[in-house]
């Protein structure tokens, strides 16, 4: 080892002797008091600290902190290097529309005969399709509730062994209304998970179906979801196109379904236009439960049905404001098709202050009309209408009585 010596300025080596032994300089002779052993004391100290740590807490506990520190950090690298991986982007024949997918989905042509777009990765099970459907060739009383409800489960038939899908989530894709269901089944012996979002544009709906394996789902929704949300399309109403008749165009002719799919509720005018009447009819599969001679609404409103028919709600995306801001009805509930009760801005609203205008119409909901937020939807169990107030606040309404 290497001592100082304090007196003379010396430093000298001496052999590794035990603790507590004393050693003299050669040079001046003063005492230099115990030697230690080779090393940096330091060090040891610290080789000691661990030790300690090891002992007190154990291997175990020691390695659940590194976890701790280290996962994170891991799942951060992660993100950041998918966030990084490059993209394509695929478009039909005719250019009008694309996707968005990872730039190891190659494009196939096996997956679905009528498919605009197909691509997928076999190595790793993943795999999207784009599907349209003509709007002119559907009835005008099916909109993006009904279709989609229709869409999913007519898909999830196809499947065996299926526990249906999930409710639907409504979405705007690059500002297309649209509407996501998560499907769980199983196609070919081979059990899949995976999205189908449905958006409407003025002369189409489309379909974007992304899956893979249901054991790798919950690892790649965020490939798919993002596949879906990379929609757009280049899809104007054709000019030309024409209603089979001039009722269909009115804004009083609709048709909803029940979050099961058992229900249905639909709406007709009578009479000329604008001085019609309506005829309100909601059935459980070909068996009438009520009917109503009114107007319950037009679609331009967010209609609701209870899965028993027997309750109706709707909300006004813009009600009229003529007797003041909070006296506007912006909702109302219907039991059988009659008035169960009006619900107001000011009950609705609870900072009214922050209620918007379109002329003589009210802003007061999210996700409508340009505000940022959640448009209205059904509940996860069906069982009430959920929205989001302009200010803010979440709420509810049953659809059972």
């Amino acid at each position: 080892m290497s001592v100082f010596c304090p007196q003379c300025g010396e430093r000298q080596s001496f052999e590794r002797v035990p603790i507590g032994v004393v050693a003299n300089c050669r040079r001046c002779g003063r005492q230099l008091g115990a030697t230690e052993p080779r090393g940096n004391p330091e060090s040891r100290v610290g080789t000691y600290v661990v030790v300690g740590v090891l002992l007190v807490l154990g291997v175990p506990a020691v390695l659940g902190v590194l976890a701790a520190v280290a996962i994170p950090n891991f799942i951060k690298f992660q993100e950041r290097a998918r966030a990084k991986q490059p993209v394509q982007v695929l478009k039909d024949k005719d250019g009008r529309c694309q996707l968005k997918v990872p730039a190891s989905w190659k494009p196939r042509t096996d997956l679905n005969s009528e498919a605009l777009i197909q691509a997928g990765n076999p190595s790793s099970e993943e795999y999207v399709i784009l599907l349209g459907e003509r709007r002119e060739d559907l009835s005008d009383k099916v909109d993006l509730a009904a279709y989609g409800k229709l869409a999913i489960d007519h898909f999830v038939a196809s499947m065996t062994e299926s526990p249906g899908s999930g409710p639907p989530k409504p979405l705007s894709v690059n500002g297309r209304p649209s509407v996501q269901y998560e499907f769980h089944g199983t196609s070919g012996n081979v059990k899949v998970a995976g999205l189908m979002t449905v958006i409407e544009t003025p002369a189409t709906f489309y379909r974007v179906l992304s899956w893979t394996l249901t054991s790798h789902f919950a690892e790649l929704r965020p490939k798919l979801e993002a596949a879906a949300a990379s929609f757009k399309a280049d899809d104007p109403a054709p000019a030309s196109a024409k209603r089979d008749s001039p009722d269909e165009d009115r804004l009083q002719n609709w048709l909803i379904v029940s979050p099961n799919g058992k229900v249905t509720v639909e709406q007709a005018a009578q009479g000329a236009e604008g001085a019609e009447s309506c005829v309100v009819t909601a059935k459980r599969g070909s068996s009438a439960l009520w009917t109503a001679d009114s107007c319950l609404g037009t679609t331009l409103d967010f209609r609701f049905v209870g899965n028993d028919g027997q309750r109706l709600v709707v909300l006004h995306k813009l009600p009229v404001a003529d007797h003041g801001d909070r006296a506007a009805e912006v909702a109302h509930v219907y039991g059988e098709g009659k008035l169960e009760y009006a619900v107001h801005a000011a009950g609705a609203v609870r900072n009214w202050k922050l209620l918007r205008h379109s002329g003589t119409s009210l802003l007061w909901l999210e996700g409508v009309m340009g505000v940022e937020g959640k448009a209205p939807a059904y509940s996860a169990a069906g069982d009430a209408v959920e929205f989001t107030t302009i200010d803010g606040a979440a709420q509810k309404i049953p659809l059972a009585r």
